[in-house]
């Protein structure tokens, strides 16, 4: 990957939305594709700062209009060309170019694998509904689920949140109107699942907990179960079994494929 490419990426990483658009912009080699949609996201995040200023926008859809925004960058930089359109300095010899390096392929986690399950406080019980299906695959080594009850007491909770979502190799979203509606979730779990999702870094599975419209970008992810959700069916237990199997499935397929 290119060094504006990973520029681009640093300023999402820590926010600087408007800083990675400019850069995007400078470095779109003509792709009128790309200039046209970094055009409209800048504009749009724009309008999105001002009504933050002039507190016209609650902080919830502030972030999640600002996720939205988040998620479209760090796909368009799939776009870019595959190295940086900036000049190189005048009147100098160019150095030799060392052979381009093949990069490593990705390996995957090790047994267990680390679940993170987000969730909104309203729907704690369920957390434990699907913590119990889960559990014949922790007996067996193959994941182990992290949830927040599991901070202790006199620990600083939000660090130990961030912890756990540096390491996590999936992270179950169980969506409801309350998670949607969160705050935190959105500006924090939510926002860094979608980022490490597009970086490689996790699995991000949504489960349908409760019957919600999810925005477009979480909307586009496959969620389990596929037609309806957990709290809405017949057999609760048979809903969060699906679920547990779909979880199974995704993980031999991407973590264990067959040689």
């Amino acid at each position: 990957m290119n060094e504006i490419k990973n520029q681009i990426r640093t300023y999402v990483e820590n926010n600087y939305l408007d800083a990675a658009l400019d850069l995007m912009l400078a470095n779109a080699a003509g792709n009128q594709a790309v200039i046209n949609e970094a055009s409209v996201l800048k504009k749009n995040l724009s309008s999105l700062e001002r009504e933050k200023r002039i507190n016209t926008i609650d902080f919830g859809t502030y972030a999640r209009e600002a996720a939205k925004i988040t998620m479209a960058i760090l796909d368009l930089i799939n776009q870019l060309p595959g190295a940086s359109v900036t000049p190189p300095p005048p009147a100098q010899k160019p150095a030799p170019q060392p052979t381009p390096q093949v990069p490593a392929p990705a390996t995957a986690p090790k047994r267990p694998y680390r679940v993170f399950i987000s969730y909104a406080r309203e729907d704690e019980a369920q957390v434990k509904k699907l913590s119990a299906h889960l559990r014949g695959m922790e007996i067996d080594g193959m994941i182990k689920v992290w949830t927040d009850d599991q901070i202790l007491t006199g620990d600083e909770w939000r660090a130990a949140i961030q912890q756990q979502i540096d390491e996590a190799d999936i992270m179950l979203l169980l969506m409801s109107p309350d998670f949607i509606n969160s705050d935190f979730i959105a500006r924090v779990e939510l926002k860094q699942a979608l980022e490490r999702k597009v970086h490689g870094k996790s699995l991000v599975v949504p489960v349908y907990l409760r019957r919600v419209d999810l925005p477009e970008f979480l909307s586009r992810l496959q969620r389990t179960p596929r037609q309806t959700a957990v709290a809405s069916a017949t057999d609760i237990d048979e809903a969060w079994y699906q679920v547990a199997q779909d979880i199974k499935k995704l993980i031999r397929a991407k973590f264990e494929p067959n040689p």
